[in-house]
């Protein structure tokens, strides 16, 4: 894979205005790079971001001010993009019940059009929390929290069952868009092992056998 990172020369001069954003956006990008290489927080050090951006390491700590709030800015990254793709889906018009399902067919589209983010976003992020000065606008908890606030708004409509939570009907939804993402993506690493039917006809399928069983 190719880097999209271009090291920098080290100098000693004073930033100027606009450098300092710049240079954070490359320490996001080298971050983002070294961890789809190596898969995991625990394989990338500082030293390596540093290194393929071309700085020192204190460097990355004048933007940072430890790995895990780096780490948490790059999937804070990707969650802001999955916000803005699936964000739209809450916020229109509609039956809710058909609204849930647009919003898992965004949900696939976006795992699948960002294959190579997606297993960062919904992998790495486990190895760490969420800060809780950020709690209130993580995009991905976001999403999360106009998930159950939807399936409220379809049980009030009388399209859910009643005996079922919000969150627990959520998180059903989300563990399933997901599942079929992780398959998607592991039919597309070994097609010729993984013989299962193409997106096309898992994704509606997928979501009728759900939304069938949360129906009155």
């Amino acid at each position: 894979m190719t880097s999209r990172v271009k090291p920098r020369r080290l100098t000693g001069h004073r930033a100027r205005k606009g450098e300092g954003q710049l240079l954070k956006e490359e320490i996001l990008d080298a971050t983002e790079d070294l961890l789809l290489r190596q898969g995991s927080i625990d394989s990338v050090s500082i030293r390596a971001i540093a290194d393929g951006v071309g700085v020192t390491p204190p460097a990355i700590y004048l933007h940072f001010a430890d790995k895990e709030q780096l780490f948490y800015a790059v999937c804070r990254r990707g969650f802001d993009r999955f916000a803005g793709q699936l964000e739209p889906v809450l916020a229109s018009g509609g039956r809710p019940i058909e609204r849930i399902r647009r919003l898992g067919e965004e949900y696939v589209r976006f795992g699948m059009e960002n294959w190579q983010q997606y297993p960062i976003l919904f992998g790495v992020h486990k190895d760490f929390t969420v800060p809780e000065d950020e709690l209130g606008n993580d995009p991905g908890l976001r999403i999360l929290a106009g998930l159950v606030a939807l399936v409220e708004e379809a049980k009030a409509a009388g399209e859910i069952r009643q005996d079922l939570t919000a969150a627990a009907v959520a998180g059903v939804l989300w563990a399933g868009a997901h599942g079929l993402v992780e398959l998607l993506l592991g039919r597309e690493d070994k097609p010729e092992m993984v013989r299962i039917p193409p997106a096309e006809e898992l994704v509606p399928a997928m979501l009728t056998t759900l939304l069938d069983g949360l129906r009155p």
